[in-house]
């Protein structure tokens, strides 16, 4: 784990990492470990999560030899799937002011719950396309 740490941590879009050894998603023994990275703001790095996780990606496969880690993004949208979803930004492009982008926004939050609430392909969990 202090190798991924060692590898992970020379990016400079890491704020900092929290390590667990001994456990993952995949069980638990000496031989597991995951970590959380949590990136700078936004407004303080020159990369997206997606260009990070390719970076961190090689970096590790290069950089270990005893050992297999990789990066993954977390969902977004609980439901979607194990890693990956979505983000979303919603933006005052017309310059319309901070009352009317939060009008914009319990409007969309709101269209999305009457969807969520009348689609029968919804679960307790996640909401599928039905396919014909």
């Amino acid at each position: 784990m202090s190798q991924v740490d060692a590898i992970l941590k020379k990016d400079p879009a890491v704020q900092y990492i929290f390590q667990v050894s001994g456990f993952s998603f995949v069980g638990q023994g000496d031989n597991v470990g995951l970590a959380f990275i949590r990136l700078k703001p936004w407004d303080t790095r020159k990369t997206n999560a997606t260009d990070f996780i390719k970076h961190s990606n090689g970096a590790l496969f290069m950089g270990l030899k005893d050992a297999q880690a990789f990066v993954v993004n977390l969902p977004t949208v609980q439901g979607l799937s194990q890693f990956g979803g979505f983000d979303m930004y919603l933006q005052d492009r017309a310059g319309a002011g901070h009352a009317q982008l939060v009008q914009a926004q319990n409007t969309l939050l709101a269209r999305r719950q009457r969807t969520l609430i009348r689609s029968p392909a919804c679960t307790r969990t996640a909401c599928r396309t039905r396919r014909n």
